[in-house]
């Protein structure tokens, strides 16, 4: 029988304040890549800092490991949005570049 190929998940259990100022245990799975991104965006304490400020933002139709996962996108993608500004594309001297699909 073949073995369903799963991805290992990392459980790690967090005391938050709620919305409203109580105390929140919440277990919070993800992929080992993931914990690795949110560790380098929010060291140490910050880390329960960013998902306390996702779980106030959260409504009820929402998942938290969800808007976590969206977190890390995006702060990966205006890292990449300010290296792509920061570049500067040259041109090739006297190379004409053809379209793909351009009649000729």
């Amino acid at each position: 029988m073949a073995k369903k190929n799963r991805s290992s998940l990392v459980r790690r259990h967090f005391r938050l304040r709620g919305p409203h100022g109580d105390e929140l245990r919440r277990s919070i799975a993800l992929e080992p890549g993931f914990w690795s991104a949110l560790d380098e965006m929010a060291p140490g304490d910050k880390l329960r800092e960013l998902i306390e400020s996702c779980l106030a933002g959260l409504t009820p139709d929402e998942s938290l490991v969800s808007i976590l996962r969206c977190a890390v996108l995006n702060h990966y993608r205006a890292l990449c949005d300010q290296r792509r500004s920061g570049m500067k594309l040259s041109k090739p001297e006297g190379k004409t570049v053809k379209q793909i699909g351009a009649r000729n």
